[in-house]
């Protein structure tokens, strides 16, 4: 009975340490498209833009690989998920293009089985990056240069 009693106790422990994605997801519910500016248009990107959001995609690419030290096949997945991102800018307007970028970092996280503080971490970071470029969808201004 102390042995299950135990086990119990762990797992309400590991429970309570996990982050709450989805919590987090809501949180972000008008960046995501909750909360949609009607001038908000489905557009293409143009090619400063497109440019721009390989850029970015690719500094969090290099950030995740120093900081995480991921295992080849799991860095492997990860850069299939920007390279289709980065692909998907040339030819998805806008408004597609984020729901896109949200499904593939969500399925990312969800099947890489990371540990929570790294699927939690990684989570903030690209979640930066679509704050970075929201004026692309309406929301705030272009961030500035060396901010």
């Amino acid at each position: 009975m102390i042995r299950r009693v135990s086990e119990w106790l762990e797992e309400v422990k590991r429970d309570l340490a996990t982050p709450d994605l989805w919590a987090e997801l809501q949180g972000e519910a008008e960046l995501l498209g909750g909360a949609f500016d009607k001038a908000t248009k489905n557009t293409p990107f143009t090619r400063e833009e497109q440019n721009d959001i390989e850029q970015r995609l690719r500094e969090v690419e290099g950030h995740v690989r120093r900081t995480y030290s991921l295992p080849e096949p799991k860095m492997k997945i990860l850069n299939a998920k920007i390279d289709y991102l980065v692909d998907a800018a040339g030819h998805l307007g806008r408004i597609d293009w984020r729901n896109a970028f949200v499904g593939a970092i969500v399925s990312y996280i969800l099947t890489a089985g990371l540990p929570p503080e790294s699927a939690h971490s990684i989570f903030v970071t690209f979640m930066t990056l679509l704050r970075a470029i929201g004026y692309f969808f309406g929301h705030g201004l272009p961030e500035l240069p060396g901010r």
